[in-house]
């Protein structure tokens, strides 16, 4: 992020509790190379992804904010194409990318989650699926807020969002280029099953539903897959449908 070809104002960086002594000389080394730049909150405790997003959020200045995980690699040009929709589309109130999954090194892709790109084909996703990748997305912070900032959604914080913010009317957009390498493991397909993740998944239709952006029957459609999904197909089968029916294979990935 420090080297894109638009590089940012200010870096927001959360420490959601106690982090390792390797974690921290790193981020003392960048504080002391960025020091105008690099702005770190301190949580004492661990809080959760929600908490810490909706804090981190609020510490940023300004209005544009660009999400990222600490673990993954942002293309070079990533923001400025995604600032030049934003100023361009001034309507225009989250953008994101595509991403593609690697292990080890980025030379390693394995697949490509491909979302839509037009809000239309969005507001169609987000019926059945996650329409952004979360770690792509520059959004206005204003409206972030005005939609009531991230809030404890456990494996969903960003999904809980982008469906109150779509239930406002919000415009949302993506870019059809790969704007980050995320990094995948086998535990990242693995572990979305069982019946605790059930529960989340449910509580996810409910506030779809809520929202009015699905109705009973698509409700009920929704929840019979996923359970079947997450509770009643083993793990190494599971994996294997994530990469070949949500996934894109790296045999396609450019």
């Amino acid at each position: 992020m420090l080297m894109q070809t638009v590089p940012p104002s200010e870096f927001v960086l959360v420490c959601d509790g106690p982090i390792t002594p390797e974690l921290n000389s790193a981020i003392l080394e960048l504080a002391e190379a960025a020091p105008k730049l690099l702005r770190v909150v301190r949580l004492e405790e661990n809080k959760g992804l929600g908490v810490a997003l909706a804090i981190g959020l609020q510490a940023c200045s300004f209005d544009l904010v660009a999400r990222m995980d600490s673990d993954d690699i942002a293309v070079l040009n990533r923001m400025e194409s995604q600032l030049l929709l934003l100023e361009n589309e001034p309507s225009l109130v989250a953008v994101g990318g595509q991403i593609a999954e690697f292990t080890e090194s980025p030379e390693n892709v394995l697949s490509r989650r491909q979302v839509p790109l037009e809000h239309e084909e969005i507001l169609l996703w987000v019926r059945r699926r996650n329409p952004m990748n979360h770690m792509t997305v520059t959004f206005r912070k204003s409206h972030v807020l005005e939609a009531g900032n991230y809030r404890d959604a456990p494996f969903f914080e960003d999904y809980d969002l982008w469906i109150r913010m779509l239930s406002m009317q919000m415009l949302f957009a993506n870019i059809g280029q790969i704007c980050v390498y995320a990094r995948v493991n086998e535990d990242t397909f693995r572990r979305r099953g069982g019946w605790r993740y059930f529960r989340y998944i449910y509580i996810m239709e409910k506030r779809l539903l809520s929202a009015g952006l699905i109705g009973p029957a698509r409700f009920s459609l929704n929840v019979l897959e996923r359970f079947a999904v997450t509770c009643l197909t083993p793990n190494r089968l599971r994996s294997r449908l994530y990469r070949s029916i949500l996934r894109t294979t790296k045999d396609t990935v450019s």
